[in-house]
């Protein structure tokens, strides 16, 4: 089984390129603290992946047969491309990576509700990043913007180390309608006191479109 499990390791970390590296692992719902550590003690592309993923076997289980293994990481890889529903692979993970996962799907969840200028913005006024906390994750990271924000939002995670990632699912979800409304009434200009949308109103205007903040999607688990 070893020489067709790094056959399979091999294959994935020849198809998933770099840049989406760390979003696949998390997928698969390996913990950050590892993700660094791997990256820290290899400096080859191919042997950080190869790490990542013998890491990751090592929490899903040694005795898990190369079937359930290749079912996963078809599953995480098929998610980069959100072609599969997420609860296919939610049923085969175990409950310590199944946690990892979910709050990383959040994450996800709401880069992908914003554009770039919103994210920074939020990061700063909602998740209380600081220009100190920003500058080493720009530097660090001044290839790829999807990165830096999802650095801002674990440094905002290390700060509530004690909620739960469903109460950090309700806190996001919380701020991403706070500042997408907000957003909303200010592009809209100043609202009338107790002005309610008319039905000539357009349905645009209605809380819908690309200020719809993805309270449906968080759920998704």
């Amino acid at each position: 089984m070893e020489g067709a499990l790094a056959e399979r390791f091999y294959y994935y970390v020849g198809i998933v390129p770099m840049r989406s590296w760390s979003k696949f692992v998390r997928m698969l719902g390996l913990a950050e603290s590892d993700i660094d550590d791997v990256y820290y003690e290899n400096s080859d592309p191919s042997e950080q992946k190869y790490q990542m993923l013998s890491r990751w076997k090592s929490y899903y289980g040694y005795n898990r047969d190369l079937a359930d293994i290749s079912d996963c990481l078809k599953l995480a890889f098929e998610e980069l491309e959100s072609d599969c529903h997420p609860e296919l692979l939610n049923r085969k993970l175990t409950p310590y990576l199944n946690q990892n996962r979910q709050i990383a799907r959040v994450f996800y969840k709401v880069m992908g509700s914003m554009n770039s200028n919103e994210l920074k913005q939020f990061a700063m006024t909602k998740l209380k990043v600081t220009d100190n906390q920003a500058e080493p994750i720009g530097r660090n990271h001044a290839r790829d913007f999807d990165e830096q924000i999802y650095q801002m939002f674990l440094v905002w995670m290390r700060r509530h180390t004690n909620m739960s990632h469903f109460d950090m699912r309700d806190e996001l979800e919380r701020f991403v309608n706070d500042y997408l409304h907000g957003r909303h009434a200010m592009e809209q200009g100043p609202s009338r006191a107790g002005y309610a949308p008319s039905a000539e109103r357009p349905a645009d205007d209605m809380r819908v479109g690309r200020y719809a903040a993805p309270s449906g999607d968080l759920d998704e688990y």
